[in-house]
């Protein structure tokens, strides 16, 4: 072996210990502040299609009466449809098209009226597919003002994707998420 060889070897060595001890010295991550705020960057920018559950949940975890549950989800404007769950539809492309559902949170998450009698659920799931046939922000804002009618209406909690409480704090944080994602698709 040479010198030159010798020397290489050594300064690869070297390089590659400072490399390990800078890696291994790093800080970890900053803790998560709420499950809405940490997923969805994630989720938004690194897939074409981004999913989010919001969860109505009866705050003494009695099943409401069925009865009362239509009545409300019908007054909220939302619709009876497809899959046997409650859509909002907006028009899109001379059509209309579900910007969000509600289904039942206990399988199998139906809501049929016609089903009434055998329905007893304590939670409700809000599902919002994006992209949708409306900017996401606005299918969001539309979400938020439904789920604010549902848990007053129902004496219910609103839950994030984590099943923890949603604040408003993680609230605005997707909002913001979603505006970026609405600029970026206007491109």
């Amino acid at each position: 072996m040479t010198q030159q060889t010798l020397i290489l070897i050594v300064v690869c060595l070297l390089i590659a210990t400072l490399a390990w001890v800078w890696w291994t010295g790093r800080k970890p991550a900053p803790p998560r502040r709420s499950a809405t705020e940490e997923a969805v960057p994630l989720a938004l920018f690194g897939a074409a299609e981004t999913t989010l559950v919001f969860y109505v949940v009866q705050r003494e975890r009695q099943t409401w009466p069925a009865a009362q549950l239509h009545a409300v989800l019908q007054a909220v404007g939302l619709q009876f449809g497809d899959k046997r769950v409650y859509h909002c539809l907006k028009p899109y492309h001379e059509q209309t098209a579900s910007v969000f559902l509600v289904a039942s949170m206990l399988e199998p998450g139906t809501l049929d009226p016609a089903e009434a009698a055998e329905l007893h659920t304590f939670g409700l799931c809000l599902i919002l597919h994006l992209p949708g046939p409306v900017p996401a922000t606005a299918a969001l804002n539309e979400a938020v003002l439904v789920l604010d009618v549902l848990s007053r209406e129902l004496d219910a909690e609103v839950w994030d994707s984590a099943r923890q409480p949603l604040t408003l704090e993680g609230l605005n944080a997707l909002h913001d998420q979603l505006m970026l994602k609405d600029k970026i698709a206007a491109f």
